[in-house]
């Protein structure tokens, strides 16, 4: 009946499950059915070479347009990618493009701040570690892991 209407819009999916109890298609169901409306939530698969912060910020602004409300890339998830990029020289810099993404989504995470500047360590570039410090400190500043890393950069 769906498919004869041609609802303009309306993206649909009929599953059966004749190997199930009653009782067990709803877990089923519930979970086929998010899975199903959130399909394209995961990123398209990219290796890590060619990730960075555009491909990354294009496929959220899409989740924003379809899902009608503002969709962020998920910070920790980010996070946790960019430190495995920056562990090899092949992919520093896309992990610093990452983790720099991560602080303008998320602006008051000195989390975020800390992470971009022990990149930057790796990198070398100690200025701009020190700058990144700074934000993390100014964010939270009764954390004594940033004053201490901050300090050592400085000596």
């Amino acid at each position: 009946m769906l498919k004869k209407q041609n609802i303009k819009g309306l993206d649909f999916k009929y599953t059966g499950y004749p190997n199930e109890s009653h009782m067990a298609v709803p877990i089923i169901s519930y979970y086929d059915g998010l899975r199903f409306v959130y399909r394209q939530w995961e990123l398209p698969p990219i290796n890590d070479e060619k990730i960075n912060s555009e491909i990354i910020t294009n496929h959220y602004k899409a989740l924003s347009q379809k899902f009608g409300y503002p969709i962020l890339p998920d910070e920790s998830y980010f996070n946790g990618w960019a430190q495995w990029l920056i562990k090899s020289p092949v992919t520093l810099k896309n992990g610093i493009d990452l983790l720099e993404m991560n602080t303008v989504n998320y602006p008051s995470s000195s989390k975020a701040f800390m992470a971009l500047a022990a990149a930057y360590v790796t990198k070398g570039e100690k200025q701009k570690a020190i700058a990144a410090y700074k934000k993390a400190g100014e964010l939270d500043p009764a954390s004594t892991e940033i004053k201490l890393r901050l300090k050592e950069l400085q000596n």
